[in-house]
């Protein structure tokens, strides 16, 4: 590999780390857990006899509420995260429902804005959830 071609590689990854510590640094202050936890019908939830803890927090940007949705098993262990928003006077639904094999949430920031959530959620789930861009 040529001088040039090592330098456009580490560019490349000192930008992609730039843009990663943007993201995450801008990310808002997610507070009032048991709240949103509450409101949106988060906490225990049972799926085939194993328990799920469901925290959601909350973060006001503008017109809209950004939750972060956490999934933790009966240990405390982080097993997925996801962030979703909803709009302060829309009546689009808003609170989690429990499908077969999934979480299923609502996010009005998305073309199509019913999401789901396998449970058990997968490796990816897990991976995803101790990255700071996701």
């Amino acid at each position: 590999m040529t001088q040039l071609g090592k330098f456009t590689i580490s560019l490349a990854i000192v930008a992609c780390l730039a843009a990663g510590l943007v993201a995450y640094l801008s990310r808002p202050s997610y507070g009032r857990c048991d709240f949103f936890t509450k409101e949106l019908n988060g906490g225990k939830k049972n799926f085939h006899g194993e328990i799920y803890s469901v925290r959601l927090c909350g973060a006001d940007i503008k017109n809209s509420t950004e939750i972060k949705l956490q999934i933790f098993d009966n240990t405390g262990e982080l097993l997925a995260r996801r962030y979703f928003s909803y709009y302060v006077n829309s009546s689009t639904e808003r609170d989690l429902s429990d499908g077969m094999d999934s979480i299923i949430y609502y996010d009005s920031s998305k073309e199509i804005p019913m999401q789901s959530l396998p449970i058990p959620p997968t490796k990816w789930d897990w991976i995803r959830a101790r990255l700071p861009l996701f």
